[in-house]
């Protein structure tokens, strides 16, 4: 059986995903994600446990809750340190054309988003 995470399913909510990449300002995640010395561009990936799609970390904003914070606050709570929580599986650097399957379909949408090198946030 699938364990959905979210608190109420039928609210409707922003949610956020972060593009990450190895070697990034504040992304320190050492021995449990590769060589975070080497900043070769590959994009921080987490396994989700509800149905073991690969996916970018992310979740939704809480009311009052900046995007950036929230952001910020899905990465530490998805990639787990110091331990990987419940609800990921695994988490893992990847070059963006080399994507582990089966992957979040959105997300490869994203990925393709933050390969065009703006700096804005997008919406979709």
């Amino acid at each position: 059986m699938t364990t959905y995470f979210a608190k109420d399913p039928t609210a409707i909510r922003l949610t956020v995903s972060a593009v990450a990449r190895r070697g990034g300002a504040g992304c320190d995640l050492g021995d449990k994600a590769g060589d975070a010395s080497e900043t070769d561009g590959a994009i921080l990936l987490m396994q989700r446990a509800d149905n073991g799609h690969w996916g970018l970390p992310g979740g939704h904003v809480e009311p009052g809750e900046s995007v950036t914070d929230a952001t910020l606050r899905e990465v530490l709570e998805e990639t787990g340190r110091p331990t990987t929580p419940a609800e990921t599986l695994a988490i893992g650097f990847f070059a963006p054309s080399d994507l582990p399957k089966p992957f979040v379909p959105i997300h490869e949408i994203r990925i393709q988003d933050a390969e065009l090198g703006s700096r804005e946030t997008l919406v979709r």
